[in-house]
């Protein structure tokens, strides 16, 4: 009688074989996997969020001392009665409706602007705090005290086109508020046209980066006296801070309805 002779398979082989397909069929391989995978995915999550806070944190933005100049009256107590000023911002487009008169009407009659980049413009060195004066974004100390007397100036300026205002002859004889000063802050791309529109005494000159004018009637005013040459425009900080403004404000204290027919 025939006898059948069964091939003995190598345990080897097989104990080889169970291992590679027991690991990969089991349930602790993949909740370690999926640990591991979660535990690194939380380390690189918390690694990004440390750095964005930490540098949000120390991060300076530059103060808006246009937007909330009273924080700042210290600055310019002495030129304003040590009364707050409020100033007001407006857009490049916005400053050519309120100057526009092709319709033969008129938001203002009277168009003070001062116009630069604010994110440049610093009058305390608060922002200095923590740096060395070799420090890459460190300010220097001639440019904050320039810019702080400019910003005493244009509040002096504010406070005295307030009062111009609020002169019992001048409401009773126009009804609105004929004289506004503007702010345009040039850090706007839509706000740079401003330097460069020729009705505003702008030009190409792309050195140019801050500029102060009164704009009336569709006319530029570049002097308070023709005859004496006073300028009422400039777009040099120097020239803006020393003389312009405060040839514009005697220039203000006469009656503009008269000077018009002049």
């Amino acid at each position: 009688m025939a006898q059948i002779k069964r091939k003995k398979v190598s345990n080897k082989a097989v104990k080889g074989q169970k291992k590679e397909n027991t690991l990969l069929k089991s349930k602790k391989f993949w909740i370690i996997l999926s640990s591991i995978a979660l535990g690194v995915a939380i380390i690189a999550v918390t690694i990004t969020l440390v750095v964005l806070f930490t540098t949000k944190s120390t991060a300076k933005e530059n103060p808006d001392y246009f937007g909330d100049s009273s924080k700042y009256l210290d600055i310019y107590k002495d030129k304003t009665n040590n009364e707050a000023v409020k100033f007001k911002k407006i857009s490049y487009d916005g400053l050519k409706m309120h100057t526009d008169t092709d319709d033969n009407m008129v938001y203002v009659e009277y168009a003070f602007v001062f116009a630069t980049d604010l994110t440049t413009f610093y009058v305390d060195d608060t922002i200095n705090t923590g740096k060395e004066e070799t420090d890459a974004s460190y300010i220097k100390k001639d440019v904050i005290e320039s810019n702080k007397k400019l910003f005493a100036q244009l509040a002096f300026l504010q406070y005295q086109i307030d009062q111009y205002n609020k002169s019992e002859e001048k409401i009773a004889s126009i009804g609105d508020k004929n004289v506004e000063f503007y702010i345009v802050d040039t850090s706007k791309a839509d706000n740079l046209g401003v330097l460069s529109d020729t009705n505003y005494g702008g030009s190409d000159d792309n050195s140019v980066s801050v500029t102060f004018f009164l704009y009336s009637f569709d006319e530029l005013k570049k002097y308070s006296d023709t005859d004496e040459q006073k300028p009422i425009f400039g777009t040099n900080v120097t020239l803006i801070t020393n003389t312009c403004i405060n040839n514009a404000a005697i220039f203000m204290s006469r009656n503009f309805e008269l000077e018009e027919n002049k």
